[in-house]
């Protein structure tokens, strides 16, 4: 694959490289991205310009602040390492230590929550295939 899409600060820096990419590994660094936005509320690369952010990546340059576990952190060095070849598989993620008290389903919204999301963000119109098309 050779094709640059998608969110500029998630972007794999195999990507950025364009030498072509395995997808799996890209999307571990995205998800190394999310994950590192979900526990600090920013994400890890941020620029004034897509040159310094791609430099920002390239260099896997990233701050790991002391708010948040050292497994917490370690998993994350392990999803933002800039090398596809050291970062970790799926299967490693799995493993890690800081995963293994991540129950198997978690709930996010109460029953009203849920309701309303079914009600506003669910589209249900079975006479239409392609939900993509406007009638």
């Amino acid at each position: 694959m050779r094709e640059q899409c998608g969110t500029p600060a998630y972007i794999a820096p195999e990507i950025i490289r364009d030498r072509g990419y395995q997808g799996f590994k890209a999307d571990l660094w995205s998800a190394g991205v999310v994950l590192y936005a979900m526990l600090y509320g920013t994400v890890p690369f941020k620029a004034n310009n897509m040159q310094d952010l791609h430099k920002l990546i390239l260099q896997a340059k990233y701050n790991l602040k002391e708010e948040i576990s050292e497994g917490a952190k370690s998993l994350l060095r392990a999803l933002l390492e800039p090398d596809p070849v050291k970062r970790y598989t799926i299967k490693q993620v799995l493993n890690h230590p800081w995963m293994q008290d991540a129950p198997e389903t978690l709930v996010i919204f109460n029953e009203e929550e849920q309701e309303v999301i079914r009600r506003e963000f669910t589209y249900n119109n079975p006479s239409r295939f392609n939900r993509n098309e406007m009638p």
